[in-house]
């Protein structure tokens, strides 16, 4: 994993006093809070140490990373004046706008979730007149004047990450004095500020330690007076209009909100991102939190799937193979679960590994358990790391429905919005029609949960490989996906066995959600 270099923000060689300058703008917020904060190990985003980049890239894609906002654009985004208009008659009528992506609208009222009763227009009002003890914030809704295709992933992310099935676009507002206390989002995610809106962001990476303090505070307040000073591997930094934000998955991070407006936010897949899962798995991060668990398996899935789709002449298929198996006793007891959610998870999880299993060259791998005999990995991987064939149906291709979870109801939330519950006022948005999950605008990634008060991120469109053989691999697993899909709806039942290499998997799509 390359180390980062942030294409903008301040050069802490220019300004060694980044972070007091920093801490100076979060004044109103509580106190014994930001006191925290300057006793906490935090390096500027534009000078991290050594040993800071070592703790982000051995446990995930890469650090936080900053790009100009200008990359992100393919039109220009509404002015903040557009902005409040449209949310006010989103307010009005919440069931005229479309939500293909079934994302849910959430409001927060001092960092929980809000009363039914609350005038939900207080968190226009507030852009105006911030209320320092009384911030309202909404995660998840989406307006006609900013649809999905105005936003993509900077080309500069694939030097770190290959972005794949964008999706979870959705808006967040929030007003100055708005915190969004520690959290993890379920996928990799995209956060644009949009008009005035500033941001300070708190970042540490999934190392063992960190994962065991954030779990041991699951569903507590004050995360970061709690824990803050125990945390190793942090950075700071700040953004308005002018940057873009890409988080890795597993990146705990809290976000200070020091001028109002709104935040567009993404969420995509990247096969570079399973082995942070493994790690949330392990952690239990996934536990507490039923919405954030179902969404990181969801995602862990789609990334498990991108990578064996390279094949052996891709290191990615084996770092796949290695985070199943250290995954495997919390994905053997996942798939334990008889919700029909987690049934239609485990049938594509079956489609893609049989595909894998079968088509490549895999008795020649040996087992990351150590357990394998030699030439015996299939008979073993299938005994040991799936679950039973017998309680298996035919691959068929997946209909669910994407559950309504919010990329930002966790231990996390909404990219940028700062709460800290994942209870949240849900005014549910109409269908318009019954479509089934969207299809990514350029098939190929859509990383993304929350789980407390998130953010998202997206791109648009997978980068090919380059090489001729990877390509070739690819190509033709699209077209059997397409021959899959234009067949018929449903495939009849056969005998409990191990299926054959027909692709008809389809991804499915949840929401990103914040643990």
């Amino acid at each position: 994993m390359a180390q980062v270099v942030n294409l903008v923000g301040e050069d802490a060689e220019q300004n060694p006093n980044i972070i007091d300058d920093l801490l100076k703008t979060l004044d109103g917020f509580d106190r014994g809070t930001i006191n925290t904060l300057s006793q906490m190990d935090l390096s500027p985003l534009s000078a991290i140490p050594g040993e800071t980049t070592r703790l982000w890239t051995e446990t995930s894609t890469t650090t936080p990373c900053l790009f100009p906002s200008s990359d992100c654009w393919t039109a220009k985004p509404p002015s903040t004046t557009q902005l409040i208009l449209s949310t006010l008659d989103f307010l009005a009528d919440p069931n005229r706008q479309e939500n293909p992506q079934n994302i849910e609208f959430n409001v927060f009222h001092r960092g929980e979730a809000a009363s039914p009763d609350l005038e939900r227009r207080l968190a226009i009002t507030q852009l105006l007149e911030p209320d320092r003890a009384n911030p309202v914030h909404f995660i998840g809704f989406k307006i006609r004047e900013l649809p999905d295709e105005f936003l993509k992933c900077p080309l500069a992310l694939s030097e770190h990450v290959e972005p794949y099935e964008k999706s979870g676009h959705q808006l967040i507002l929030t007003p100055k004095y708005t915190l969004s206390d520690f959290h993890i989002d379920s996928t990799d995610g995209l956060s644009v500020p949009l008009g005035d809106c500033k941001k300070v962001w708190i970042c540490f990476p999934p190392t063992a330690n960190n994962l065991d303090l954030i779990a041991r505070e699951e569903g507590r307040k004050a995360k970061i007076r709690r824990i803050g000073k125990k945390l190793e591997g942090g950075v700071i930094f700040e953004t308005t209009s002018e940057h873009a934000v890409y988080l890795p998955v597993g990146c705990i991070h809290a976000v200070f909100t020091t001028t109002g407006g709104f935040l567009n936010a993404m969420d995509f897949t990247t096969p570079d991102s399973v082995g942070t899962y493994a790690l949330l798995f392990n952690a239990k991060i996934d536990r507490k939190n039923s919405s954030f668990g179902d969404s990181c398996f969801n995602y862990f899935g789609n990334s498990v799937e991108l990578c064996l789709d390279e094949g052996l002449d891709s290191q990615n298929a084996e770092v796949a193979v290695k985070a199943w198996v250290e995954a495997t006793e919390r994905v053997l007891d996942y798939a334990e679960d008889d919700r029909k959610l987690v049934t239609e998870w485990k049938e594509n999880c079956m489609v893609f590994w049989n595909h894998f299993l079968e088509k490549y060259q895999t008795q020649k791998l040996a087992c990351p358990c150590g357990k394998s005999k030699k030439g015996e990995f299939v008979e073993h991987f299938r005994e040991k790391h799936l679950w039973a064939p017998s309680r298996e149906k035919s691959p068929r291709r997946s209909k669910s429905k994407t559950p309504g979870a919010s990329k930002r109801s966790g231990s996390g939330s909404s990219k940028a919005s700062g709460s800290g519950s994942s209870k949240a006022s849900k005014a549910k948005k109409p269908k318009a029609g019954k479509k089934g999950p969207p299809k990514p605008e350029a098939e190929a990634n859509a990383p993304a949960a929350e789980a407390q008060g998130a953010e998202v991120q997206e791109e648009d469109g997978p980068v090919e490989v380059a090489a001729p053989a990877q390509v070739a691999v690819r190509e033709g697993l699209r077209s059997e996906r397409k021959r899959g899909r234009e067949e018929v709806e449903e495939v009849e039942e056969e005998p409990a066995a191990p299926q054959a290499a027909t692709r008809v998997s389809k991804r499915m799509k949840r929401p990103v959600v914040k643990s």
